[in-house]
């Protein structure tokens, strides 16, 4: 009898340790720190129907790995090849806590984390950031942007998906000329084939010249066992009270309550929220669900994603905010 209730007690134990004895820091995809609080646009009467045709390949998962989060270190070796794969060799300066290749007005910077917690922060600079943007077609900016990628030592074997443009800076000149003076692309690493979203990233500055700055940050994941997940099923009967929701504004044509809310497709991210002060507690990848659709009602229109955290609560001991830009 003490034997069975031995095992039972470690049946317990592990199961509540399934995480690898790794806390794990919870995220909180909060609405209300965004344009618009889903509150708003669902209401009790919201009816919900799913069309997702990807959505039966998460009916069937109830566990993922557990991926510790480790800042990648690049060496001396590593950041010369960098510098010098892109011209720029030469002219080192260093300091306590980062140091720089620079020639002919291209820099290589290589920031430590001292004056940056999320980890190394890895710039390039062309010296051709005063030359204003000439509009492309969106295959010929992600041929310009692959071109650069590719010139990474460091990101070779790493897997990478091209997320596309996130971002343009416009600027009005002293003569109240409007133009915009460069877009921003993204690319994203995949862990297992699943999307990271958080600190883990590589963002290009393109203009008429070309990509003239990339800034990155890179994170080695290091596999330390399973973790249970919630099931998608579960994430779907939330999806009107989710964990946060982003409704774009400029994809909004309707008021009031959604009389439906209809899901049309779904995707697993992984997300990377490494801060330096809490490295010794067991940062790792945490996944949530991305659950995209349309609401409606008789006035019109709206485009949703619905973010449902995809950790178990009895894994979770405090919250954190994430970024907008982590919905898609």
């Amino acid at each position: 009898m003490k034997r069975i209730a031995a095992i039972i007690l470690l049946a317990i134990t592990l199961l509540l340790c399934g995480c690898s004895n790794h806390r794990v820091r919870r995220i909180r995809l909060n609405g209300s720190a965004l344009r618009e609080t889903y509150s708003e646009c669902i209401g009790e009467s919201t009816t919900v129907r799913n069309m997702s045709d990807d959505s039966s390949d998460f009916y069937r998962l109830t566990q993922l790995p557990v991926y510790e989060i480790i800042p990648r270190q690049l060496t001396p070796e590593e950041f010369r090849e960098f510098a010098e794969a892109f011209g720029a060799a030469e002219g080192v300066y260093d300091t306590e806590w980062d140091y720089t290749y620079a020639t002919n007005g291209v820099a290589a910077v290589y920031m430590g984390k001292s004056l940056d917690y999320a980890g190394y922060e890895i710039r390039l600079s062309c010296g051709t950031d005063n030359v204003p943007y000439v509009p492309v077609s969106d295959e010929r900016l992600e041929e310009i942007a692959w071109e650069v990628f590719n010139r990474i030592p460091f990101l070779k074997g790493l897997d990478y998906e091209y997320v596309g443009q996130v971002g343009e800076r416009a600027v009005t000149s002293p003569s109240g000329f409007k133009f915009i003076e460069c877009v921003r692309v993204k690319f994203r690493r995949l862990v297992d084939g699943i999307p990271v979203n958080g600190n883990d990233m590589c963002q290009m500055y393109i203009n008429g010249a070309g990509v003239y700055e990339v800034d990155m940050y890179v994170y080695d994941y290091k596999k330390s066992g399973m973790m249970d997940v919630v099931p998608y099923k579960t994430a779907l009967e939330n999806v009107r009270e989710p964990d946060g929701m982003v409704i774009p504004a400029e994809q909004k044509h309707m008021k009031g309550k959604a009389d439906t809310m209809t899901v049309e497709s779904t995707k697993l991210f992984y997300m990377n929220q490494y801060y330096d002060d809490f490295e010794d507690e067991g940062m790792i990848l945490q996944p949530y669900y991305s659950l995209k659709g349309t609401l409606s009602n008789s006035t019109g229109s709206a485009e949703f994603y619905s973010l449902i955290i995809a950790i178990p609560n009895k894994y979770t001991y405090k919250e954190k905010l994430y970024t907008d830009e982590d919905c898609c």
